[in-house]
């Protein structure tokens, strides 16, 4: 939990999302996240589309690292309720 999200720990479940371009560090709210967090628990893949958001108060211009809110997973190819 760093940069903005430093206090989030009991709030926000943090995640690493990544693809062939590389990656971020994307924190969803603890009752967001619940559904995600246990198929990665699972150890099972989550695909689909992330939608994330950069809030202007939780963003750092001097660190070069991309900490954002993640606000849903669209059309999860693996979860299930």
């Amino acid at each position: 939990y760093k940069d903005g999200y430093r206090d989030a720990k009991s709030t926000h479940v943090a995640f690493e999302i990544s693809d062939a371009t590389g990656h971020c560090t994307a924190y969803m709210p603890e009752k967001m996240a619940e559904t995600l967090k246990k198929a990665l628990l699972k150890h099972e893949p989550v695909t689909g589309k992330f939608l994330l958001t950069i809030d202007a108060t939780r963003f750092d211009p001097k660190n070069p690292q991309i900490f954002a809110e993640l606000l849903e997973v669209i059309q999860p190819s693996s979860l299930k309720n």
